[in-house]
């Protein structure tokens, strides 16, 4: 059996990306805010947790895969698993950001649907795209392959929400008279903006079937840079969120700011 290096370090730093994720789910759900923002802020450890479920899930496969390990029936369990987590976690976040913007819960349902309709569609595309086996690479191979507007729709059906949501949001710094909570929703915001900004270009771009497109002809550099910058993003992020709601002391004499305990 092949050992593939690669996918070795990319499950280390998928496990090492699921702790600090469930790490900072435990900080939200440890904060007390106001009644009327504690669906809210649950919503908000729902998208931390469920994307620490998700890096698990990724490093669950890649860890036996990175030792020539490849189970069909698993892959196929797993890639459903990763979506559905990947749609809860999207689901909590888009929410989060819009009661943050509106004050109210009335768009609970609104989103919930939505997204319920996003998770069945997420199925049907794996049964569509019908996996049939493994690359030399480790990788899937697919009886059909989703190019073109469909493959960028998907793309942005995930990333769009949270851009708006996150514009929304952000705009109320221009309103908010406070420095630490200025403060917050430009960290928040401003975070979340860059991180699905960039995910919504690489949809528009298709970058990552450029990237396997170049591996496949021998040229792994863009699919490798596109992995580490990923990578990064998905490790700063975090980081910059319990910035912004637990800045260290040292931090806020700096700034003037404060440790935000609600909303």
């Amino acid at each position: 059996m092949a050992f593939h290096p690669d996918l070795a370090v990319q499950a280390t730093v998928a496990l090492a990306t699921g702790l600090v994720y469930v790490f900072v789910a435990r900080l939200i759900m440890n904060r007390h805010p106001s009644t009327d923002a504690r669906l809210a802020n649950s919503m908000f450890a729902v998208w931390w947790g469920a994307f620490g479920l998700l890096e698990f899930s990724v490093g669950a496969y890649q860890v036996p895969a990175a030792f020539g390990f490849q189970d069909l029936a698993l892959v196929i369990a797993l890639l459903n698993l990763i979506l559905l987590l990947i749609v809860v976690a999207l689901w909590g976040l888009v929410y989060y950001l819009v009661y943050l913007y509106t004050g109210s819960s009335r768009s609970f349902w609104p989103i919930t649907i939505l997204y319920m309709i996003l998770a069945a569609a997420m199925l049907y595309l794996v049964a569509w795209i019908e996996p049939t086996g493994f690359k030399a690479d480790g990788t899937l191979s697919y009886t059909r392959q989703l190019t073109g507007f469909p493959s960028i729709a998907i793309g942005l059906a995930f990333s769009l929400p949270v851009v708006l949501a996150a514009l929304g949001y952000g705009s109320l710094y221009f309103q908010a008279q406070a420095r630490t909570q200025r403060f917050r929703i430009g960290m928040v915001a401003g975070s979340f903006l860059a991180w699905f900004s960039w995910s919504a270009l690489s949809a528009l771009l298709q970058l990552s079937q450029k990237a396997q497109d170049a591996a496949a002809a021998g040229n792994g550099t863009i699919q490798n840079t596109l992995i580490v910058v990923n990578s990064a993003i998905s490790i700063i992020v975090p980081i910059l969120i319990v910035l912004a709601y637990r800045p260290p002391r040292w931090f806020q004499d700096r700034f003037r700011i404060g440790s935000v305990q609600e909303g």
